[in-house]
């Protein structure tokens, strides 16, 4: 288990003194904009490759159009999350970050290991202003989803609460500050 007191002083520190609410390690996902250039290239593609089957198969019709647009953005998808996920790798980041929250603003951090140990911060990743970000807390008995957006980034991350579940207490604070973050605006 990681030590809240522990890791509330490192945060803390790294921040330059800056006033920590609530910490917790979290597991995210990060989208940057709606970028339209991979799904239009892999659309383009689709495209051809249909309309080859098409001419072979003596069909004729816009089925090409319809699939390219379906393959398009499942190929937007995966090609994008393979590419986060190696130039993580090449820093050497994995998705679970430290996630402070001050007064004014929500951080992630990065941190070297799992849910359960690790070593951190080192760096700031990303950075809302906890005014402007919309943030979307939606929680169950043993899961919360937590949303939070700002100028076209994007991150999800769901925190576990269950029986056998990784810092609930440290968790829990951090997922109540976000909560307030939602009330404030």
């Amino acid at each position: 288990m990681v030590n809240e007191r522990k890791l509330h002083r490192d945060v803390s520190s790294f921040l330059m003194g800056e006033q920590v609410v609530s910490v917790g390690i979290v597991v995210i996902h990060v989208e940057f904009g709606k970028g339209k250039i991979l799904p239009v290239a892999a659309g383009v593609g689709v495209i051809a490759a249909v309309d080859g089957v098409e001419n072979i198969c003596g069909f004729d019709g816009g089925v090409a159009d319809t699939i390219a647009i379906g393959a398009g953005v499942v190929t937007k998808s995966r090609v994008q999350h393979q590419i986060y996920k190696k130039e993580a790798q090449k820093q050497g980041l994995t998705p679970v970050m430290i996630c402070a929250i001050t007064d004014s603003k929500i951080y992630f951090l990065d941190w070297n290991g799992n849910v359960r140990s690790g070593t951190g911060p080192t760096r700031i990743l990303l950075e809302f202003d906890r005014k402007s970000a919309t943030v979307d807390v939606n929680q169950t008995c043993v899961h919360t989803d937590i949303t939070i957006s700002e100028g076209g980034v994007t991150v999800t991350s769901g925190v576990m609460f269950g029986l056998l579940s990784a810092n609930k207490s440290m968790n829990g604070k951090m997922v109540n500050q976000l909560d307030k973050s939602v009330r404030l605006r």
